[in-house]
């Protein structure tokens, strides 16, 4: 320290030795030749002790005070030029909240090198110096200063504040010497999918992308089904269940409502709508009432992260995950395989395989794995609420009352089944309480949706037998409600009814017969037609008496020269028609086209219908008003009705309604010329 000794010496020669305090000399006992000894004084670096000179036993060498701060005095020869080191940055983090950077070593120094440390930027930063790894040994506490430190072989660790706002990226910078190491720390965004693919959100989901049903943004749980998140882990075992109620018996497994998919891909995008019905369907057909599907009525039922909105994906959405899988984590990629909603068929659904990204179909009672999802999307209505009905005609159509959904952030799908019945139900949606302006017509099709504010109404037939009940359930998105419709206890037809009272069945009484005073019974429309539920609806089908053609044949039937001479029973009439030839030319057995219709009829559960003969047609054109629906208006020759009466090998019996005439079919129109057709039953 050569440098050193011209200071000194021009010190002592303007200095009495003897105002020296005793501690700055050095006794000749100790020193052969004396000396001076500079102390390790412990007064501040101020204006008042600039220019003093001090003894650092931490570094081993003097430090000078320039008015400011202690600084050290190293010899020319101290490599003062730190490796460069590193912080980890840090992302998703809580807003307004004090992080710690990891602790990093500083080497490259000469050892008791002294050089000037510092930290500068946001976020209020300060450091901290330290003697080993885990800082347990602090040798400058957390500071903001500017300080001279031997630092090779020391530690240094940053610690600031997040900013208050969501997605801003604050930057400490740490200084030793003239090697300057950025710390970044980024706040977590409330609406985490402005980040990258597997950002935790702040309520504890993870951002999983976008849905592949209109780009929408879909969370996942941060573990699989069964596990838990530690802070910093999944814990526990996988929780393996069933698609549907773990019941692999083929026999007794339902194919449900929801379309099957010939390719899983090829499945409905919508696992949201699609979950929320399999929650709350019957999966098995052998035990009585409703058997959960296990896979996605756990998710439709898991409340976690504050949320109860989960759902089982669907096919493409899980395809996305998986494409997504190294981002979001906490898969099982060993080989085994997760659920998803599509269904292939009554006995499997689709699942895939986290090893591959492959799907296949899976027994419906096999245990898989299961991440639930979520998207900010709302399908599950405020309310779902259709009228029940009661006393009902049995086999009558009839419409609900018109509902508004409401409370939908996205479009919830609708579907819409029966518990019995030949006939499905529909729905249609409407845009305003009255159903004037129609957005999707009536249809069974699962795929329609509706959107808030829209209305919903509902369209089945009742029972076909008396006190009876059928139940429609319909789902729109994840609210369903059940729909009752029960046909009368007491049957209006069954003590002395009057002409065109509906029975419980959905027949009209006709009257009595004329041979015998039979209670007589009509359909409630025409050929052709069909009850709406407050009107006949489509076209009339004409029926031929024969088979259309121009070749007659005469049958065993009683020729009658009088319409009100022919034999009452028309259903004696149909009988014979139904197994006699109606044409003498082409070869085989030709069927008598209206007898045929009427006696293969299955309509309001009754299979014995028949067309009623003239006389029988004659007590309807009595009671046409009181019946209904039959054609009353314009010229005779439009609203005639066939009979299963026979004039001769030519012709049959006509009644015309507009006027009540009774003629034969002929000057033209004959055997073969189409007519209307009510058929009757007894």
């Amino acid at each position: 320290m050569k440098f050193f000794l011209p200071l000194f010496t021009v010190v002592l020669c303007a200095i009495n030795l003897a105002s020296f305090p005793a501690y700055a000399q050095i006794s000749a006992s100790t020193w052969a030749q004396g000396g001076i000894r500079i102390g390790t004084s412990t007064s501040a670096c101020n204006s008042g002790t600039e220019g003093g000179v001090r003894y650092s036993s931490a570094l081993g060498n003097f430090e000078s005070c320039n008015g400011v701060s202690w600084q050290s005095m190293v010899p020319n020869s101290c490599d003062s030029t730190p490796a460069f080191f590193t912080f980890t940055h840090q992302v998703n983090l809580v807003a307004s909240t004090q992080y710690l950077s990891n602790i990093v070593i500083v080497t490259g120094l000469d050892v008791g090198c002294a050089v000037l440390v510092s930290v500068t930027g946001q976020g209020s930063p300060e450091y901290r110096v330290c003697s080993d790894v885990a800082c347990s040994t602090v040798t400058t506490n957390w500071t903001t200063a500017n300080n001279t430190l031997a630092m090779q072989g020391k530690y240094i660790q940053l610690r600031a504040t997040t900013s208050a706002s969501e997605l801003v990226t604050y930057t400490a910078t740490a200084i030793v010497g003239v090697i300057n190491s950025d710390w970044k720390i980024t706040t977590i965004p409330t609406n985490c999918s402005l980040g990258a693919v597997g950002t935790v959100c702040t309520d504890g989901t993870v951002y999983a992308g976008t849905s592949p049903d209109g780009g929408v943004p879909m969370y996942v749980t941060r573990c699989d089904a069964g596990q838990s998140w530690s802070g910093s882990a999944c814990t526990g075992s996988r929780t393996a269940m069933d698609w549907n109620n773990g019941q692999g018996n083929y026999s007794y497994q339902i194919d449900t409502v929801f379309p099957n998919c010939g390719s899983a891909l090829g499945c409905d995008n919508s696992g949201a709508n699609i979950s929320a019905g399999l929650a709350i369907l019957d999966a098995d057909n052998s035990v009585a009432g409703v058997q959960n599907h296990v896979a996605p009525k756990y998710c439709d039922d898991l409340n976690v992260n504050g949320y109860t909105d989960w759902y089982l994906p669907s096919p493409p959405e899980l395809n996305m995950i998986y494409a997504n899988k190294t981002g979001i984590a906490n898969f099982d990629v060993s080989g085994s395989s997760y659920w998803v909603t599509g269904e292939s068929n009554g006995y499997y659904s689709w699942v895939q395989t986290f090893s591959t990204g492959s799907f296949a179909v899976s027994d419906k009672g096999f245990d898989r794995y299961v991440r639930c999802v979520r998207k900010n999307v709302d399908i599950i209505p405020a309310s779902l609420s259709f009228t029940d009905q009661t006393s009902l005609t049995a086999s009558l159509s009839v419409n609900s009352n018109i509902f508004q959904v409401t409370g939908l952030t996205g479009a919830a799908k609708i579907s819409i089944l029966a518990d019995s019945g030949n006939v499905l139900p529909e729905y249609r949606v409407c845009v305003d309480a009255a159903c004037a302006s129609i957005l999707s017509d009536w249809s069974n099709d699962g795929g329609l949706t509706i959107s808030s504010n829209q209305y919903l109404q509902l369209r089945a037939y009742s029972p076909a037998a008396a006190s009876s009940t059928r139940n429609i359930t319909v789902i729109a998105g994840g609210a369903n409600d059940i729909w009752s419709l029960t046909t009368s206890a007491t049957d209006p037809c069954s003590a002395a009814p009057n002409p065109g009272a509906v029975c419980v069945d959905g027949t009209v009484y006709a009257g009595l017969s004329p041979d015998g005073n039979v209670a007589m019974y009509v359909t409630r429309c025409d050929v052709g037609q069909s009850w709406s539920g407050s009107a006949c609806t489509g076209a009339r089908a004409d029926k031929a008496y024969n088979d259309g053609n121009v070749n007659y044949v005469n049958t065993a039937l009683n020729d009658c020269a009088a319409a009100g001479g022919c034999d009452p029973s028309g259903e004696t009439n149909t009988t014979t028609l139904v197994a006699t030839d109606s044409d003498s030319v082409t070869g085989g057995t030709q069927a008598h086209d209206a007898a045929a219709y009427c006696d293969g009829l299955s309509l309001h559960s009754q299979t014995d219908w028949y067309v009623p003969s003239a006389p029988e047609l004659n007590v309807m054109y009595a009671n046409a008003t009181a019946i209904g629906n039959l054609d009353t208006a314009g010229s005779s020759a439009a609203g005639q009705y066939g009979s299963s009466s026979e004039f001769d090998v030519n012709s049959n019996w006509l009644q015309a309604f507009p006027d009540g005439s009774q003629i034969r079919n002929y000057f033209g129109a004959t055997k073969q010329a189409a007519r209307h057709i009510r058929c009757a039953r007894r």
